[in-house]
């Protein structure tokens, strides 16, 4: 009795080793293991389609939030500003990618409005484009930092951020 004990015993450690073994073998180890999170909850594309409230022949436009919250039209100076149009606008309704302001990570391209240094705070223009942070009192939202210079009408570069807004006194 003992002898049948003593190899079953035996049996079940060799197999609960080959077990563990198996499992250290298989187990995920440096860029293979994945931690995942419940990320799905609050998660923003950054760039977004919209209808346009009106049409617009150019790229890269500063649009404010339109008539309606599915809606973009351009964003003017003392506008709040939502993001960059992508595409054009060739009729009110159309469709347009708008890369939304500080939610995405690569840099951005908008039409200066007026000679722009690199290094400058820029704000909304006129008609969607964009201008260096005025010194005149007034309400403003820094949408980004020109990162090389830019003369008016020209594509300018930027650091895009979350717009914010800047009281000149």
């Amino acid at each position: 009795m003992n002898l049948f004990f003593l190899i079953v015993s035996l049996l079940t450690v060799g197999i609960a080793c080959t077990l563990y073994a198996a499992w250290l073998d298989s187990r995920p180890r440096g860029g293979k293991l994945v931690a995942l999170g419940n990320v799905g909850e609050g998660f923003q594309p950054a760039v977004k389609t919209y209808l346009t409230d009106a049409a617009f022949a150019s790229r890269n436009l500063c649009v404010k939030i339109g008539s309606a919250a599915d809606h973009v039209a351009l964003c003017g100076v003392g506008d709040i500003p939502l993001g960059l149009a992508l595409d054009e606008a060739s009729a009110a309704e159309g469709d347009v990618a708008v890369a939304r302001f500080g939610l995405h990570r690569d840099g951005a391209l908008g039409v200066a409005s007026g000679a722009i240094a690199a290094g400058d705070y820029l704000v909304p223009g006129a008609n969607g484009t964009l201008r260096t942070l005025p010194v005149a009192a007034g309400t403003y939202h820094i949408v980004g930092r020109a990162e090389k210079a830019a003369a008016n009408t020209d594509p300018v570069e930027f650091i895009p951020c979350f717009p914010i807004q800047r009281i000149v006194t």
